[in-house]
């Protein structure tokens, strides 16, 4: 096992009915409730379950990749997908900085000459023009 890096340590986590968020110094990762942590429900007298979890987090990843390979709108690169033996996946990508829509743009375009209406419209182009060969 490695050395443990100070920059490796959760700097914040928080937790939503079917998932776990974790925020670590250049990561993010979202992954799904374990069984201990979700919430158990009287009127069925079970641990909440939630339809298509793991798929919705697996598409997820499948989507990030995707419109990274195909086209210029920023998002998050992928750093890892997996399931741990008790079949709870996880997915943790590159941690961005939050910035307003504006200044995202702003950093692709080196024209300024253009307005965000401009701007908008192509990473629309961007999406029309993609192939699903």
């Amino acid at each position: 096992m490695g050395e443990y890096q100070p920059e490796d340590r959760i700097t914040w986590e928080w937790a939503i009915s079917d998932r776990v968020y974790e925020l670590r110094a250049s990561t993010f990762t979202k992954r799904q409730l374990r069984a201990h942590e979700r919430t158990w429900n009287p009127r069925t007298e079970d641990f909440e379950q939630y339809a298509f979890n793991k798929e919705r987090l697996e598409n997820e990843k499948d989507a990030l990749i995707f419109i990274a390979r195909q086209t210029t709108i920023p998002v998050p690169r992928f750093i890892n997908w997996s399931v741990d033996d008790d079949g709870v996946a996880s997915l943790t990508m590159e941690k961005l900085e939050g910035r307003m829509m504006d200044g995202l743009m702003n950093d692709r375009f080196e024209d300024d000459m253009l307005t965000d209406e401009e701007k908008v419209a192509l990473f629309q182009r961007d999406v029309k023009l993609i192939r699903t060969d």
